[in-house]
């Protein structure tokens, strides 16, 4: 309201928001004069429309065609190159572009299009108007493809930060480093070496081995910096770190905090052992024992024992249930008035004394020891966070990971057209696709560039949906789209729209996860209040966890459009024998059997993915199917699969083989390295030596076998030439390997070995090193290293769940649904806590690992936050999994313990299917799955009734489709509708596979001479003795070489270019090492100076000179030129004497000059007087 006079006509403002397209305008107003009000007020009406539109896009919605037509829309009505469109994944990203051009073409071309209609009904024009538009759109993106800004959201970032290198201290060339655990390695490597040179942080470390010796631990605190360290590149560290570095660097203050935690653990401590032997010495001086109570060392009781001698608080239900003297004794006790006497004489007194220290003290005795478990860590995370940074800056880096956060100090401090202004690009419309990735500090950074969008009227488009969100551990936050985005928006207003008809699964598979996941998040709430109350948690704060596990599962059930293509479908949960090792077991054994019933009702290969939780289970899968691949060769049955993250080449025994031979070569007298030749030897040869069974290695480290069986077990080629393989490049030596070992002929080895040769060459053309050298790059990068393929091959996918995200298949198996649903205490996973409670809040975070035990503790909320996060994470892998097949799911789980089921306890995702379906389905065909009697209390394969939740009722689902089923027989199989017959599909069938039976061994050894691009036609010594030749190769050699050790590496690397052959490879470097001693300069080569080979120098008018050889020691300089002719010049003598000249205006004092004539053996120094 305006106007304060009582006399003004105060006006009125109404905001009235609505949708629009992108051609409406921007602001409308108008004033109305109404008499409806007394004083004759003036109202104003402005419309503001909802120009940020959020779509809920749950699994094959058709969503890609949303996107797609939303940028149409944009394009046809502004200008391509002011619109950015970013993913999470560059597939995706290639995905979008080639559909917006793919659609492009077909609009110009005169081609059927889904959306002529459409963006002709958008512009208001007719279909040729349409068609004139996208040729001028398709030829302007061909023309200016750098100006199509469809892409990732780190590439975006990325461009932004280069534009700002110079602030974050940069080159503008500075590469990404995207291994964040290599960069660890190294850093702590350093920290741990130079510890010598201070000794706070040496001290610091000492003591950390100390305590962790007292504890019974090993003293090797590596392990535990790695994994406390990895917390630098997470966005939580990030962020805090500014109010953190001050606290993290003084370790004065750490020791004075640490203290103050170890006193409030010692004082509880204290008390409460004064207490159980309170306790103890009363019931002894009654000549009592402990056994005379009621329910002994379990009871009342022991629990003065135990808080006395074992540090077990916990009173348990029997101690915190005591209400009177009768629960101290048995019924039928013969000491029941003397045990009577004593509690009314004070032992309950002594007990509620306890219990009450207990209840006041022990959650800060539980979050003392959680704070202090990691504090020596914590202690030197600082150091690990600026040695990251000096790491980055002294190799020109940027860590991936710290773009987005380094992007938002920049954004922050600065107005969105500056950003523009200075990167060079500018945009009115931005469209963020998997909108249910993005970490905070990545919204943070869109925030500022949406607003200002919005203030100008443009229309932004996000795309997502919460229960897709897997990648929690990448920073990303569902909170954000489920429920800060309108917010976000404020007076700009936000749309929301839900994509609501599945155009992916058939009726029966999008009816079962409907009904499924309408009431699994019931389950998972209900499992969430009853852990929260157990831990007297607060309602309040329960209710609020319970309604976000609601929220991000509200409106999840899909509609089926109406086509013939979309009905049928079938869906089959399997329970198998729960026993350890059983349940895998079972499944491996079944998986074939199950594929060829799929193969043979006209399904392809390729029609089928089977969906892993990690590694270990796609591993297993893998290895059965190469075993049953090789098994069933000759009975023409196949069951080719694909898959780029398990067929690890570690996994291979001839890689494996292969590797040890390579460490054994680079040093003989490592025994352990003959051990495990003979090891995967032998499992190659699927032998064992007699008297050991399978254990190979055992066999390999007896003394004896040592010393007098190992060359009757290798071959003849490898023991009488070592000397010679030692010589070889690294290429060469693996295929003289692979030749000398016979690991040519075993057809499962081949894809192996080639993607094994792949990599020796890959690394072959960044490093020449030894096979010393190899080994340790192996060690450092072989692990992630896996067999690659085409992904148009007619095969299996196997693939985990994150990697399906996005994908769609004919036919899903999920062969091991058992995964918790909550963390896996095996692991350490951080919590970053704000403790609020003195003296813990002597620090503003304190990181915590997630244990159960944190319910009682301060952290609590924090505890009970991250469980419900964990519960929606897992429940939406079971959603991502379930919902990628389009004709059949198959799902395997163990059943449920008698336990279990009698509890109702949810701990895995096998529990929450069983709790589900285990219920009254209705026939097939009747449309839906009705309610158990409201009883509470359901029989299990023919058990009593037991217990259940009442949630576990299956509910209406809203739009759902319902959910036709039945067990068999067995009570151990479920499923809905009926299995497909089908027709081959021959659209885009992949031809006839080459399968290679043999890896052909090349005889790299006497390969002719090859030239190198840019080379002179006889540069190859193999081929020619001329000196000049000679010479020219010589040079080229010592611009490798930096110490004596690197001659043989710097041959060995022209012997793999193809200019020098192997055998003259060996004389050479003789000869090399000869001209260095002969000619006086062996104290050049000895590592004392700092060496600069072929280093340029820029001139002051921009030229640049390049010496040889730049040696400095000491502010002394020592320049070296080769010459490799027989001649001596004058000239050469001029040229030194400029090198000098130039490195003395550098500022060096003390600089020599040598002329090195390699043909004579000749050294001359050249003086500047």
């Amino acid at each position: 309201m305006q106007g304060t006079h009582p006399h003004d006509k105060p006006q009125l403002e109404v905001m009235v928001f609505f949708p629009n397209f992108v051609n409406d305008t921007e602001v409308a107003q108008c004033t109305l004069q109404t008499g409806s009000f007394s004083t004759g007020r003036q109202v104003t009406i402005q419309f503001l429309m909802n120009n940020l539109i959020v779509y809920k896009a749950s699994a094959g919605s058709g969503k890609t065609h949303r996107l797609t037509g939303e940028y149409m829309k944009l394009a046809f009505a502004g200008d391509f190159r002011h619109i950015l469109a970013v993913t999470f994944t560059n597939k995706a990203t290639a995905e979008m572009k080639s559909r917006i051009i793919y659609v492009l073409h077909r609009l110009a071309a005169g081609a059927e299009s889904d959306y002529l209609e459409m963006l002709a009904g958008h512009l208001g024009t007719d279909e040729q108007a349409v068609r004139r538009r996208a040729g001028e759109i398709l030829n302007s993106i061909l023309q200016n493809y750098s100006r199509f800004s469809v892409g990732t959201i780190d590439s975006f970032f990325q461009r932004i930060i280069r534009g700002f290198a110079r602030e974050a201290g940069l080159q503008s060339a500075f590469d990404l480093e995207l291994d964040n655990s290599r960069v660890l390695d190294r850093v702590l490597d350093m920290i741990i070496a130079d510890c010598a040179a201070d000794d706070e942080l040496q001290g610091w470390l000492m003591d950390f081995a100390e305590s962790r010796i007292r504890e019974g631990r090993s003293w090797n605190f590596r392990q535990e910096l790695g994994r406390l360290g990895r917390q630098v590149f997470s966005e939580e560290f990030m962020q805090m770190r500014g109010e953190m570095t001050g606290r993290l660097s003084d370790r004065s203050f750490l020791g004075e905090y640490m203290g103050q935690l170890h006193a409030v653990a010692a004082r509880y401590e204290k008390k409460m052992e004064e207490a159980g032997r309170k306790g103890l010495d009363m019931i002894g001086g009654r000549g009592l024992e402990v056994g005379d109570f009621k329910y002994g060392s379990s009871g009342v009781a022991g629990y003065f024992e135990k808080i006395a001698v074992k540090k077990e608080y916990a009173p348990g239900k029997r101690v915190a249930g005591v209400s009177g003297v009768g629960d101290w004794f048995a019924k039928n006790s013969p000491k029941s008035e003397e045990i009577g006497a004593l509690v009314e004489g004070g032992l309950q007194q002594v007990l509620d004394e306890a219990l009450d220290l207990y209840s006041n003290g022990h959650p800060l005795w539980v979050s003392a020891r959680h704070i202090l478990s990691s504090f020596y860590t914590l202690g030197i995370l600082n150091d690990i966070a600026l040695r990251v940074r000096e790491d980055a800056a002294a190799t020109n880096t940027m860590l991936l990971t710290e773009i987005a956060s380094l992007l938002r100090g920049i954004i922050g401090s600065n107005e969105a057209p500056f950003i523009y202004e200075k990167t060079g690009w500018f945009y009115r419309n931005y469209m963020i696709d998997e909108f249910q990735d993005t970490s905070r500090v990545q919204w943070q950074n869109f925030i500022p560039l949406i607003i200002e969008s919005l203030g100008k009227g443009q229309r932004n488009i996000l795309v997502g949906d919460v229960k897709q969100s897997i990648y929690r551990w990448r920073n990303s936050d569902w909170n954000i789209l489920a429920s800060e985005v309108e917010e976000a928006a404020g007076r700009h207003g936000c749309l929301v729209e839900t994509l609501g008809y599945n155009w992916r699964s058939r009726r029966m598979v999008t009816g079962f996860n409907n009904a499924l996941f309408g009431d699994a998040p019931r389950l998972m709430t209900d499992q969430l209040g009853r852990e929260c109350a157990v831990a007297g948690f607060g309602e309040t704060e329960t209710a609020a966890l319970q309604e976000q596990i609601r929220n991000a599962y509200a409106g999840h059930a899909q509609m089926v459009p109406e086509r013939a293509d979309r009905e049928g479908g079938y869906v089959q949960v399997t329970f198998g024998d729960n026993s350890a090792g059983s349940f895998r077991e079972e499944v491996l054994s079944r998986l074939p059997g199950m594929l060829l019933d799929i193969l043979s009702r006209g399904f392809d290969l390729r029609d089928i993915a089977i969906l892993v939780r990690n590694n270990r289970d796609g591993n297993e899968i893998a290895s059965m199917l190469l075993e049953w691949q090789a098994s069933h060769r000759e009975g023409g049955s196949s069951l080719a699969f694909i898959s780029e993250e398990f067929l690890l080449l570690n996994e291979s025994v001839s890689v494996r083989l292969l590797l040890a031979l390579i460490r054994y070569i680079a040093d003989p007298s490592e025994k352990l390295d003959r051990a495990v030749i003979i090891n995967e030897y032998c499992r190659y040869l699927e032998q064992a030596p007699a008297g050991y069974g399978n254990d190979h290695l055992l066999f390999g480290l007896q003394d004896n076998y040592l010393d007098e069986g190992w060359d009757r077990l290798m071959p003849p080629g490898f023991t009488g030439g070592l000397a010679e393989l030692g010589r070889l490049s690294i290429y060469e030596l693996v295929e003289q390997l692979i030749s000398c070992f016979g690991l040519d002929r075993r057809e499962r080895e081949i894809p192996f070995l080639m993607a094994f040769q792949d990599a020796v060459v890959d690394y072959s053309r960044r490093e020449s090193g030894s096979p010393a050298a190899f080994a340790q790059w192996w060690e450092e990068n072989g692990a992630r290293l896996a067999v690659s393929s085409n992904d148009n091959q007619d095969a299996v996918r196997i693939m985990t769940i994150h990697k399906s995200k996005g994908l769609q298949f004919r036919v899903v198996v999920v062969p091991f649904g058992d995964w918790l649903t909550d963390h896996n205490t095996l692991f350490d996973n951080f919590l970053w806590c704000r403790p609020r409670v003195q003296p813990f809040d002597g620090l503003p975070l304190v990181p915590v690992r997630y244990r159960s035990d944190l319910a009682g503790s301060i952290f609590a909320a924090d505890y009970f936050s991250e469980k419900m996060q964990v519960f929606v994470d897992n429940l939406n892998l079971l959603y991502v999994a379930l919902t990628r097949a389009a004709d059949e799911l198959y799902v395997h789980a163990p059943l449920p313990g008698e336990k279990r089921i009698e509890s109702g306890d949810i701990k895995s995702v096998s529990d929450l299917l069983y709790f589900v379906l285990r219920q009254k389905p209705r026939g097939a065909g009747s449309g839906g799955m009705e309610p158990v009697e409201n009883t509470g209390s359901v029989k299990f394969q023919g058990k009593e009734p037991v217990e259940i939740p009442d949630s576990t009722k299956v509910q209406e689902q809203d739009g759902g489709a319902g959910m036709p089923g039945q067990w068999d027989t067995s009570g151990a199989v479920y499923s809905c509708g009926s299995k497909l017959t089908v027709e081959p599909s021959a659209k885009d069938r992949p031809g006839e596979a080459l399968v290679a039976e043999r890896y052909r061994v090349h005889d790299v050894v006497n390969k002719p001479g090859l030239r190198l691009a840019g080379t002179p036609r006889a540069a190859s010594v193999a081929d020619s003795d001329d000196p000049a030749v000679l010479g020219r190769l010589i040079h080229d050699i010592f611009a490798d070489i930096v110490v004596a050790g690197d001659i043989e590496r710097a041959v060995m690397k022209r012997c793999f270019e193809g200019r020098l052959s192997s055998d003259r490879a060996e004389r050479l470097s003789a000869g090399i090492a000869s001209l260095i001693e002969k000619s006086g300069a062996a104290s050049w080569f000895d590592g004392s100076w700092k060496v600069m080979n072929e280093a340029s120098v820029l001139l002051p008018g921009g030229m640049t000179r390049r010496p040889d050889r730049v040696m400095i020691r000491d502010r002394e300089v020592v320049v070296v030129d080769y010459k490799s002719g027989a001649g001596e010049s004058e000239q050469h003598g001029a040229q030194m004497r400029g090198y000098i000249r130039d490195i003395e205006s550098m500022g060096y004092d003390r600089v020599r000059g040598f002329l090195w004539y390699t043909g004579k053996g000749k050294i001359v120094e050249v003086k500047t007087g």
